[in-house]
Protein backbone atom coordinates (compact mmCIF):
# COMPACT_ATOMS: atom_id res chain seq x y z
CA UNK A 1 0.00 0.00 0.00
CA UNK A 2 3.14 2.32 0.85
CA UNK A 3 4.46 1.82 -2.27
CA UNK A 4 1.24 2.73 -4.46
CA UNK A 5 0.99 6.00 -2.50
CA UNK A 6 4.64 6.68 -2.91
CA UNK A 7 4.25 5.77 -6.47
CA UNK A 8 1.05 7.89 -7.11
CA UNK A 9 3.12 11.20 -5.17
CA UNK A 10 5.71 10.52 -7.56
CA UNK A 11 3.43 10.11 -10.81
CA UNK A 12 1.33 13.73 -9.30
CA UNK A 13 4.79 15.26 -8.97
CA UNK A 14 5.70 14.68 -12.50
CA UNK A 15 2.31 15.45 -14.20
CA UNK A 16 2.79 18.53 -12.05
CA UNK A 17 6.28 19.89 -13.16
CA UNK A 18 5.47 18.41 -16.85
CA UNK A 19 2.47 21.16 -16.57
CA UNK A 20 4.52 24.00 -15.25
CA UNK A 21 7.36 23.25 -18.03
CA UNK A 22 4.93 23.37 -20.56
CA UNK A 23 2.77 26.12 -19.22
CA UNK A 24 6.47 28.05 -18.93
CA UNK A 25 6.96 27.20 -22.54
CA UNK A 26 4.18 28.45 -23.85
CA UNK A 27 4.03 31.78 -22.21
CA UNK A 28 7.80 32.20 -22.71
CA UNK A 29 6.93 31.50 -26.63
CA UNK A 30 4.20 33.97 -26.47
CA UNK A 31 6.11 36.82 -25.18
CA UNK A 32 8.62 35.97 -27.80
CA UNK A 33 6.46 36.27 -30.44
CA UNK A 34 4.62 39.56 -28.94
CA UNK A 35 8.05 41.00 -28.65
CA UNK A 36 8.97 40.27 -32.19
CA UNK A 37 5.61 41.45 -33.17
CA UNK A 38 6.94 44.49 -31.51
CA UNK A 39 10.05 44.81 -33.48
CA UNK A 40 8.17 44.26 -36.88
CA UNK A 41 6.00 47.24 -35.80
CA UNK A 42 8.78 49.28 -35.28
CA UNK A 43 10.35 48.71 -38.32
CA UNK A 44 7.29 49.51 -40.15
CA UNK A 45 7.52 53.14 -38.61
CA UNK A 46 11.51 53.14 -39.41
CA UNK A 47 10.11 52.29 -43.28
CA UNK A 48 7.74 54.94 -43.24
CA UNK A 49 10.25 57.13 -41.88
CA UNK A 50 12.49 56.08 -44.52
CA UNK A 51 10.22 56.65 -47.27
CA UNK A 52 9.75 60.41 -46.45
CA UNK A 53 13.38 60.89 -46.01
CA UNK A 54 13.74 59.26 -49.53
CA UNK A 55 11.61 61.44 -50.98
CA UNK A 56 12.80 64.83 -49.74
CA UNK A 57 15.76 65.11 -51.79
CA UNK A 58 13.47 64.52 -55.31
CA UNK A 59 10.98 66.96 -53.87
CA UNK A 60 13.54 69.41 -52.80
CA UNK A 61 15.31 69.21 -56.46
CA UNK A 62 11.95 69.59 -58.19
CA UNK A 63 11.36 72.80 -56.12
CA UNK A 64 14.84 74.39 -56.45
CA UNK A 65 14.50 74.77 -60.00
CA UNK A 66 12.04 77.74 -59.57
CA UNK A 67 12.84 78.65 -55.77
CA UNK A 68 15.96 80.10 -56.65
CA UNK A 69 16.73 82.46 -53.69
CA UNK A 70 15.02 80.42 -50.60
CA UNK A 71 19.08 78.64 -49.78
CA UNK A 72 17.86 78.53 -45.80
CA UNK A 73 15.03 76.39 -46.60
CA UNK A 74 17.12 73.91 -48.63
CA UNK A 75 20.12 73.95 -45.99
CA UNK A 76 17.98 73.45 -43.35
CA UNK A 77 16.01 70.38 -44.40
CA UNK A 78 19.09 68.75 -45.77
CA UNK A 79 20.57 69.13 -42.27
CA UNK A 80 17.39 68.00 -40.29
CA UNK A 81 17.31 64.77 -43.02
CA UNK A 82 20.56 64.39 -41.80
CA UNK A 83 20.32 64.29 -37.90
CA UNK A 84 16.71 62.09 -38.16
CA UNK A 85 18.45 59.77 -41.01
CA UNK A 86 21.73 59.16 -38.18
CA UNK A 87 19.37 58.50 -35.61
CA UNK A 88 17.64 55.67 -37.42
CA UNK A 89 20.63 53.02 -36.76
CA UNK A 90 20.61 53.29 -33.28
CA UNK A 91 17.25 52.40 -33.04
CA UNK A 92 17.83 49.65 -34.74
CA UNK A 93 20.50 48.23 -33.42
CA UNK A 94 18.65 48.20 -30.07
CA UNK A 95 16.70 45.30 -28.83
CA UNK A 96 15.35 47.45 -26.19
CA UNK A 97 14.93 51.39 -26.36
CA UNK A 98 13.92 53.99 -23.82
CA UNK A 99 10.86 56.69 -24.12
CA UNK A 100 14.13 59.38 -24.16
CA UNK A 101 15.30 57.45 -27.09
CA UNK A 102 11.95 57.60 -28.85
CA UNK A 103 11.61 61.41 -27.60
CA UNK A 104 14.78 62.07 -29.33
CA UNK A 105 13.50 60.54 -32.63
CA UNK A 106 10.14 62.11 -32.48
CA UNK A 107 11.35 65.39 -32.26
CA UNK A 108 14.10 64.90 -34.80
CA UNK A 109 11.10 63.80 -37.21
CA UNK A 110 8.94 66.65 -35.62
CA UNK A 111 11.62 69.09 -37.08
CA UNK A 112 11.84 67.80 -40.09
CA UNK A 113 8.20 67.38 -40.58
CA UNK A 114 8.11 71.07 -40.24
CA UNK A 115 11.15 72.41 -42.78
CA UNK A 116 8.69 70.12 -45.26
CA UNK A 117 5.83 72.58 -44.33
CA UNK A 118 8.44 75.58 -44.59
CA UNK A 119 9.03 74.10 -47.87
CA UNK A 120 5.74 74.06 -49.29
CA UNK A 121 4.74 77.07 -47.87
CA UNK A 122 7.80 78.44 -49.55
CA UNK A 123 6.39 77.01 -53.00
CA UNK A 124 2.70 78.82 -52.44
CA UNK A 125 4.89 81.78 -54.03
CA UNK A 126 5.42 79.86 -57.07
CA UNK A 127 2.82 79.31 -59.17
CA UNK A 128 4.62 77.38 -61.82
CA UNK A 129 5.65 75.16 -59.70
CA UNK A 130 2.81 74.45 -58.33
CA UNK A 131 1.90 73.43 -61.97
CA UNK A 132 4.64 70.86 -62.33
CA UNK A 133 3.63 67.41 -62.75
CA UNK A 134 6.43 66.00 -60.96
CA UNK A 135 5.90 68.31 -57.78
CA UNK A 136 2.14 67.45 -57.64
CA UNK A 137 3.29 63.63 -57.76
CA UNK A 138 5.73 64.17 -55.11
CA UNK A 139 2.94 65.72 -53.08
CA UNK A 140 0.66 63.02 -53.49
CA UNK A 141 3.45 60.54 -52.24
CA UNK A 142 4.46 62.76 -49.59
CA UNK A 143 0.60 62.95 -47.93
CA UNK A 144 0.29 59.05 -48.43
CA UNK A 145 3.97 58.40 -46.73
CA UNK A 146 2.60 61.13 -43.63
CA UNK A 147 -0.80 59.25 -43.77
CA UNK A 148 1.22 55.78 -43.51
CA UNK A 149 3.41 57.18 -40.30
CA UNK A 150 0.25 57.84 -38.33
CA UNK A 151 -0.89 54.27 -39.36
CA UNK A 152 2.39 52.40 -38.20
CA UNK A 153 2.45 54.43 -34.94
CA UNK A 154 -0.67 53.60 -34.02
CA UNK A 155 -0.39 49.90 -35.00
CA UNK A 156 2.91 49.93 -33.44
CA UNK A 157 1.53 51.97 -30.18
CA UNK A 158 -1.18 48.61 -30.32
CA UNK A 159 1.32 45.81 -30.27
CA UNK A 160 3.09 47.55 -27.77
CA UNK A 161 0.22 47.46 -25.24
CA UNK A 162 -0.79 43.92 -26.01
CA UNK A 163 3.12 42.87 -25.02
CA UNK A 164 4.04 45.28 -21.78
CA UNK A 165 0.07 43.99 -20.87
CA UNK A 166 1.25 40.08 -21.00
CA UNK A 167 4.59 40.66 -19.29
CA UNK A 168 2.64 42.28 -16.63
CA UNK A 169 0.07 39.71 -16.16
CA UNK A 170 0.62 36.13 -14.47
CA UNK A 171 2.52 34.11 -15.67
CA UNK A 172 4.22 36.33 -17.94
CA UNK A 173 5.45 38.48 -15.00
CA UNK A 174 7.25 35.75 -13.53
CA UNK A 175 9.26 34.64 -17.09
CA UNK A 176 9.79 38.16 -18.40
CA UNK A 177 12.14 38.89 -15.72
CA UNK A 178 14.27 35.88 -16.49
CA UNK A 179 14.85 36.25 -20.14
CA UNK A 180 15.31 40.44 -19.59
CA UNK A 181 11.95 41.25 -21.29
CA UNK A 182 11.17 45.11 -20.27
CA UNK A 183 8.23 47.22 -20.89
CA UNK A 184 8.31 48.51 -24.36
CA UNK A 185 7.68 52.84 -24.79
CA UNK A 186 5.61 53.95 -26.76
CA UNK A 187 5.21 56.48 -29.33
CA UNK A 188 3.75 59.00 -28.27
CA UNK A 189 3.46 62.12 -30.24
CA UNK A 190 5.18 65.41 -29.57
CA UNK A 191 2.30 68.86 -29.39
CA UNK A 192 1.25 69.40 -32.58
CA UNK A 193 2.82 66.55 -34.14
CA UNK A 194 -0.40 64.67 -34.92
CA UNK A 195 -1.41 66.43 -37.74
CA UNK A 196 0.21 64.95 -40.87
CA UNK A 197 1.98 67.34 -43.12
CA UNK A 198 -0.60 69.22 -45.40
CA UNK A 199 0.91 69.28 -49.20
CA UNK A 200 -2.42 69.84 -50.79
CA UNK A 201 -3.01 74.12 -51.94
Amino acid sequence: MKRKVIFFVIVADLIFFAALGVAFLFTYNDLVDSHNRVDESRAQIEAAYQRRADLIPNLASSVKGYVKHEKSVFENITKLRANANNLMPQLKGSKNFSSKDINKYMKAQKLLGGAIKQLFAVSENYPDLKASENFLALQDQLEGTENRINMTRQFYNSTVRKYNSKIKRFPGNLVAPLFGMEEQPFFKSAKGASKSVKVKF
